[in-house]
């Protein structure tokens, strides 16, 4: 077999001079005339403002324009700056930037009411063209002020010459055709922080007028009456509250416990109290106290004060709305004790409220309380149930009824269920509006309405 043999030729050259040179930046959008080229614009954290994360919803960033915690007072958190990057670096470039407000990407009419296009964003803001010149390390640097509505979002565009961004409109923005020789950015969203503000009651009282029992002397005792195997007690005055209200409670006398069945509400003479018990002719003259079925074996089953917590509901329910529910770090544990609430209750609730709502610092506050009004508590169980209560018309305060939740609840999602539900008063919602907010909303229901959505945002 005859081998294949390859003679190698060595040539040297000898370079005369330099006719031209030009460098082509491989993937660039554009090149300008020096060779250097567009290679990418992104989102930069603005100097001491939160930075910049990635959105949840998308993979694009998010913003979060409001303040940064209860004693910051810049006036910069809704900055963030846009950045243009060239290669090889080279200074004095100037880069044009385009600001567009993209789609929103909710499905929801309610929420989205121009479909598949942009220029939906709540919040008044400008979309500007603007330029800026290179540094050594070729970024061409701009600010820009976003709004401070949850939701809204943008997305910047870059460009070699003013001429190439003179085509982009909306309508280009919205058909996602961006030309090749712009780059773009990934979508900016704002989102808001809103500040937790929980307070609670003191201990439950055991003395003076907000005591949560009743005592006295019996003064007659009927044995089997009104049934067989019950006691009618003459308590020797008027009981607080309406008739029943000691219903499924316990009254003490002499060491003994009997179950309450029934309680009167008499206008001019002593109420009595049925209990399911023969009880003995001696126990007249003694002393008694008396609890309702906030007590098993006159034992409170909750107690305050008392830590509220949305749990794992309160961060999913928001964030539908692009909200993030942070615990503001004010909580006041030893707010005046009251055995229920009336609707003149204001003054009472935000005895301890700290925090103070404003545009740039979004704050709602609730008050961990024992009881509604009286007509409202629960007791007897015949009777409305109110878990909670918000002050409207701007107040941001309310108030969860732990003692009433207690009596309710198989788990702790009814207890977050409720914040959400107050909070969601105090941010605008109404009962109207369905989901969370319904008047009764199902125990399964971990979301708010599109409407509610929409008010929020």
């Amino acid at each position: 077999m005859r081998g294949i043999f390859i003679k190698r030729a060595i040539i040297l050259l000898t370079l005369l001079g330099v006719v031209s040179l030009t460098f082509r930046s491989q993937g660039a959008a554009c090149n300008f005339a020096n060779g250097s080229g567009l290679i990418e614009v992104t989102w930069q954290t603005y100097t001491g403002n939160t930075p910049l994360d990635r959105c949840p919803k998308n993979w694009g960033k998010r913003i979060f324009p409001g303040r940064k915690n209860p004693t910051d007072s810049s006036s910069d958190r809704a900055k963030v700056r846009a950045r243009a990057s060239i290669m090889p670096a080279t200074a004095g470039q100037t880069v044009y930037f385009k600001f567009f407000d993209v789609d929103d990407p909710s499905t929801s009419t309610v929420i989205d009411s121009n479909g598949t296009v942009g220029g939906d964003n709540k919040g008044a803001i400008n979309y500007p063209s603007i330029s800026a010149v290179t540094d050594a390390s070729g970024y061409a640097t701009v600010e820009y002020t976003v709004s401070r509505q949850p939701g809204d979002n943008y997305k910047v565009f870059a460009a070699c010459t003013e001429a190439d961004l003179t085509t982009l409109t909306q309508q280009v923005v919205d058909s996602g055709n961006t030309p090749g020789n712009i780059v773009e950015s990934k979508e900016l969203t704002t989102w808001r922080r809103l500040w937790l503000e929980f307070d609670s009651m003191d201990t439950v009282a055991t003395t003076g007028a907000e005591r949560n029992y009743e005592s006295g002397t019996i003064d007659s005792v009927a044995q089997n009456s009104p049934l067989l195997g019950q006691s009618k007690l003459d308590v020797g005055h008027r009981l607080l509250d309406e008739a029943n209200r000691y219903e499924l409670g316990d009254i003490v006398i002499d060491g003994v416990i009997y179950w309450v069945d029934s309680n009167t509400d008499k206008a001019l003479s002593d109420d009595d109290v049925v209990v399911n018990a023969v009880v003995p002719l001696t126990a007249v003259g003694k002393e008694y106290l008396i609890y309702d079925d906030d007590y098993y074996l006159m034992t409170l089953q909750l107690t305050l004060p008392y830590t509220l917590s949305g749990g794992s509901l309160i961060s999913l329910a928001f964030s539908d709305a692009y909200i993030l529910p942070v615990d503001a770090g004010h909580v006041d544990k030893n707010s005046t004790f009251y055995r229920n609430l009336n609707w003149g209750f204001y003054s009472k609730v935000t005895e301890k409220k700290d925090l103070t709502d404003t545009p740039d610092f979004w704050v709602v506050h609730l008050l961990a309380a024992w009881q509604a009004d009286k007509d409202e508590d629960n007791d007897p169980d015949s009777q409305n149930a109110v878990l909670g209560t918000a002050i409207l018309e701007n107040n941001n305060t309310g108030a969860i009824f732990m003692e009433v939740v207690q009596e309710f609840r198989s788990t702790d999602f009814l207890e977050w269920q409720t914040i959400c539900h107050e909070i969601g008063h105090q941010e605008g919602a109404r009962h109207a509006d369905g989901g969370i907010m319904a008047a009764n909303p199902s125990l399964s229901c971990m979301k708010f309405a599109d409407e509610t959505i929409d008010r929020f945002r």
